[in-house]
């Protein structure tokens, strides 16, 4: 899990939710209950980063901790962050 604003990483969720509080002091909301999971669609099929899973066709994406968005890009993620939750 990395920062979107100085890059570093995390090892959860909750740790970076608290590291944005503390150091930046930007507050994320929690996704909502009942839609914590993506679900594989035609075009993903999503691994959890415990699988470790090193793959030519595995694309790694950053996820959004507030909604389901998800982006190839932190550039892209950050700016989500920024236009949508703060």
């Amino acid at each position: 899990h990395m920062c979107h604003k100085c890059q570093k990483i995390l090892s959860e969720s909750s740790k970076l939710k608290a590291h944005y509080l503390k150091v930046h002091n930007i507050f994320l909301p929690s996704r909502p209950e009942g839609r914590r999971v993506r679900l594989d669609t035609d075009k993903y099929t999503y691994i959890s980063q415990q699988n470790d899973a090193h793959h030519p066709s595995i694309e790694p994406h950053y996820a959004c901790l507030s909604c389901l968005a998800h982006y190839p890009a932190m550039t892209d993620l950050s700016a989500h962050i920024e236009d949508t939750h703060l």
